[in-house]
Order: C-alpha cells, then structure tokens, then sequence
C-alpha cells in the first residue's frame, strides 16, 4: 500500500500507538475521509454523546445505500460497528477507523483480494443471497 493510501492516519499510527484518538480527531479523520468524495462514504450522526458531542455515523456502501433502510429494500446486508462505548476500550475505534480508510482506498475496480474478480469493489459482498443457509 502507498503512503497515499494510508491517509489520513488515526491518532496511534501517528504516535507508534502511544496515543489513541480523542473526539476532535475522530471527527478530523471522518473529514478527511468526507474531502476525498468517494461516492462509497454517507456521514451522518447518530445522537450526541453526554458531553453534546456529535456520535458520528459512517454508512459504506458500493450501492449508494445511506440508511439501514434502504439496505433492507435492496436486499443487501447490514453491518453494525460500535466502538468507543466504555472509557478505556479504545482499540476497537482505531482499527474500524483504519478499516474504513483502508476499505475507501481502494478504487472502484480493484480487487481487495488476490482470487476476487477484477470488476468487484472491496464494497461488494463476495456471496450470492442464493447461497445464505435457509
């Protein structure tokens, strides 16, 4: 991966993971995610936390989808990650963090494994609705 892909850098990678992100760079990193307007990123909020911080929420979808909604219309999974909820458990944040970043580096049409076709985005599901147990 080049340097151009791994930016923006969360708060650990930045400190050789002796610091981890506070809440204004969380929200600097979403930013920096948003300003590259992949039509793969929908940012929106979820509520506030105590301190009347914004609780953002990223949607990531090869499809365009925004809501949890829209997914369930188009018949398309729904994943949902939390982290950050116990003071002290930070590890979870930072790598969905870099896992976002990483997933949104990828261009449209390259492969996020070797034995992927070459046409899937690492945003498609690797699976036919076909083939989920009954």
């Amino acid at each position: 991966m080049s340097n151009s892909f791994a930016r923006p850098m969360t708060r650990a990678e930045e400190s050789n993971y002796q610091e981890t992100s506070r809440h204004a760079d969380v929200m600097q990193f979403v930013e920096q995610l948003q300003q590259r307007g992949d039509p793969r990123l929908w940012v929106t909020r979820f509520g506030t936390s105590p301190e009347n911080r914004d609780l953002p929420l990223l949607v990531l979808s090869a499809h365009g989808v925004k809501t949890s909604e829209q997914a369930r219309a188009s018949e398309l999974p729904v994943v949902l990650v939390l982290n950050g909820i116990h003071a002290g458990e930070v590890e979870g944040k930072e790598a969905s963090l870099m896992l976002a970043r990483d997933l949104l580096s990828s261009s449209a049409g390259e492969s996020a494994r070797a034995n992927d076709p070459p046409h899937r985005s690492p945003l498609q599901p690797r699976w036919e609705r076909s083939h989920l147990p009954s």
